[in-house]
């Protein structure tokens, strides 16, 4: 199954399935309003997103229209929480000398992780705002997982289990 956030001038966008071959899509609102709100409730919403999904790709759904990718948000425009795992050495290199900090002492041997702003993501499309496009401009390609409620404490062989999506750029794809 594949998920869409469409721009309809709220903050949080409005929830679409989009088919297999990415040719078409239709919005999900009759399921859940946004992506957000059917991760809330997903047991009930997963059933009828694979049901909405076999009708997108059957050509058959109400809304069907052609997928455009610049009618799009980022899949979750807003998210309780964002915890971003640096694997790009030269994104945090960039990143602290601007900051002015020293590179972590075991970069290069353990991961790089934060808790990020999560108030707003930008849509893959779209312009990114910056003051001086001479600052050193630097990007990263961000493939976020969607976990459900994760219990403290999980061994790693489980922790596969509360993984309910991965999300590219604009869509986010099921991994159940």
């Amino acid at each position: 199954m594949k998920l869409a956030t469409l721009k309809d001038g709220s903050r949080d966008g409005t929830l679409a399935v989009v088919s297999s071959n990415l040719t078409k899509m239709a919005p999900a609102s009759a399921v859940a309003r946004t992506l957000q709100i059917a991760l809330e409730k997903w047991t009930d919403a997963e059933p009828r997103l694979e049901q909405l999904f076999e009708a997108v790709n059957a050509g058959t759904a109400d809304g069907i229209r052609d997928y455009d990718p610049e009618a799009l948000e980022s899949p979750l425009p807003r998210t309780y929480q964002f915890i971003d795992g640096s694997a790009y050495l030269n994104h945090v290199e960039l990143f602290r000398k601007a900051r002015g900090a020293q590179l972590p002492p075991k970069l290069r041997e353990e991961p790089l992780m934060y808790q990020a702003v999560s108030d707003g993501f930008l849509r893959p499309t779209g312009t990114i705002p910056v003051s001086d496009a001479d600052s050193g401009i630097d990007m990263e390609a961000e493939i976020g997982v969607i976990v459900d409620d994760v219990p403290m404490g999980v061994a790693i062989d489980e922790a596969a289990q509360f993984i309910n999506y991965l999300s590219s750029s604009t869509i986010s794809v099921c991994a159940r």
